[in-house]
């Protein structure tokens, strides 16, 4: 008469059992997904897992080096009984990745970049540079595409040349020029110059670490006539011309004679807005800048400490769409390269 009371109990007892080991399996299951997905979240992104039990499954990508690593350490989590590792290798991103460095003597180029007309642009680059400068170019194409790539590169030499030193690094992430520049007006020319083609870097945003250490072997005599004379070291043009204005006139006679007193090279830069032919601007550039250069010789300057070199249309420091903006591309500017003092 016992038996039906003895079956009821084993009966519950099972269910409670049942329901423990259901619930225990559970928790563990828990347990084991939290603690292995925590790996791969480290390592490996593009992979997850499905836990039964304590049976681990890993799917999807790694990097090829982690691909057995991965299912070792899934396999010596605590709990886990059993690993079946269908990880694949993934294949590695061929991002653009560009970087060159600049001494005002050498320019050296490097890295990969996206199509072959961004190997085109690098390989003209010296077309529009100083002469005699050298060129050291081994950027191939290869990387996987990118966006106005060409531009890019361009306006990053662009800006690189205009500093004494630096160092430029253009990837699919991040657009870094640092390095030192003979004064504040050439970093706001840098920063002139990206902004107007912002819509080509898009969607990079520049990053840049300039210092300034233009004057330091002068003395602080010819340091402060320097910084004076360096103050108003551009001058701007009627459309298509090249002579000196009057208004324009006194401020060359200063530098010349401050450079002829405390010692330096100047350069001299042409440039033209981007009206007409750029085989015209160019020309029109460089006939401003020897009008400039003259004018600095027939007031004190030695011709042999005067670098002079014109870049037509290539910098512009304003919108070419504006009047406005027009007018001040029209100009030469004047900056000192070397203050080693006479």
């Amino acid at each position: 008469m016992h038996f039906p009371l003895i079956f009821l109990v084993s009966g519950a007892l099972a269910v409670l059992f049942w329901f423990g080991g259901a619930k225990y399996t559970e928790v563990i299951e828990q347990d084991v997904t939290t603690r292995t997905q925590a790996l791969l979240i480290e390592e490996a992104v593009d992979a997850s897992i499905t836990v039964s039990g304590r049976d681990v499954t890993l799917v999807g990508e790694a990097p090829e080096p982690l691909v057995q690593e991965l299912g070792e350490q899934v396999a010596a989590v605590w709990g886990v009984r059993s690993t079946e590792n269908d990880l694949v290798a993934a294949t590695p991103a061929n991002g653009v990745d560009f970087d060159a460095s600049y001494d005002g003597k050498t320019l050296t180029m490097n890295g990969l970049v996206d199509s072959e007309d961004a190997v085109d642009v690098l390989a003209d680059i010296h077309n529009s540079l100083p002469p005699g400068l050298n060129v050291i170019n081994s950027v191939q194409a290869g990387a996987d595409d990118f966006v106005n790539t060409p531009a890019k590169v361009e306006t990053g030499i662009a800006s690189l040349t205009q500093l004494n030193r630096g160092e430029l690094s253009i990837t699919d992430d991040e657009f870094v020029l640092e390095g030192v520049a003979a004064n504040q007006t050439r970093i706001d020319q840098i920063k002139r110059l990206l902004d107007t083609r912002q819509a080509q870097l898009d969607p990079l945003v520049p990053e840049l670490y300039i210092t300034i250490d233009p004057y330091a072997k002068l003395s602080q005599e010819c340091q402060i006539k320097y910084r004076v004379a360096m103050q108003d070291n551009v001058i701007n043009y009627v459309t298509a011309q090249h002579n000196i204005q009057d208004e324009f006139k006194a401020r060359l006679k200063y530098i010349a004679e401050t450079a002829a007193t405390c010692g330096g090279v100047v350069l001299v830069e042409g440039h033209a807005d981007h009206r007409g032919k750029e085989d015209y601007n160019q020309a029109l550039s460089e006939r401003r800048s020897d009008t400039v250069k003259q004018f600095l010789v027939e007031h004190g300057m030695e011709a042999d400490r005067i670098e002079s070199f014109s870049y037509g249309e290539f910098r512009p420091v304003a919108s070419n769409e504006t009047v406005e903006g027009m007018a001040k591309n029209r100009r030469v500017e004047i900056h000192i390269q070397h203050t080693s003092g006479k």
